[in-house]
């Protein structure tokens, strides 16, 4: 008697551990099951035309981030933009909070020169003029010297 009660305690008892394992398999199948459905409705493919391609390259330009370029196309995320920016050759440039990217019209023949200065040392005209426009605003003497030159 005794020992067809403690069978059937064992029983009951791995019984108990079977639906645990059931209810915590069960649990586990209903949150992937949530989170492909989520991660499927983040946005809805797109195709990107060249007009966008386009839009996005001139967004990019100006210094635009991939989400705020995002944002402008509409119907993307960023890191499609990111993608299609790498995939087109489109460079991304990344902000810092300590940056900013300025839009600056010059001459062509001063483009020239920052071009020829460029190749010697090893950088971009961009990154050249960026170099010299910050070295002049940490030096804010010379700076109002350049500038009382010109008038």
């Amino acid at each position: 008697m005794k020992l067809d009660k403690a069978v059937a305690a064992l029983e009951v008892a791995g019984a108990r551990k079977r639906v645990r394992a059931a209810e915590a398999e069960a649990r586990a199948t209903k949150l992937s099951a949530r989170l492909r459905l989520s991660r499927q409705r983040e946005a809805p493919r797109r195709r990107y035309l060249a007009p966008d391609v386009i839009r996005a390259a001139m967004l990019a330009g100006e210094g635009r981030s991939a989400a705020e370029i995002a944002t402008e196309l509409g119907g993307t995320t960023a890191r499609r933009v990111a993608a299609l920016c790498h995939k087109h050759g489109i460079r991304l440039v990344p902000k810092r909070n300590s940056e900013a990217c300025v839009r600056v019209v010059i001459p062509r023949s001063s483009l020239d020169a920052l071009a020829r200065i460029s190749v010697d040392r090893d950088e971009t005209p961009e990154i050249v003029m960026a170099s010299a426009l910050a070295a002049l605003a940490a030096e804010p003497t010379v700076l109002a010297n350049l500038l009382d030159d010109d008038a």
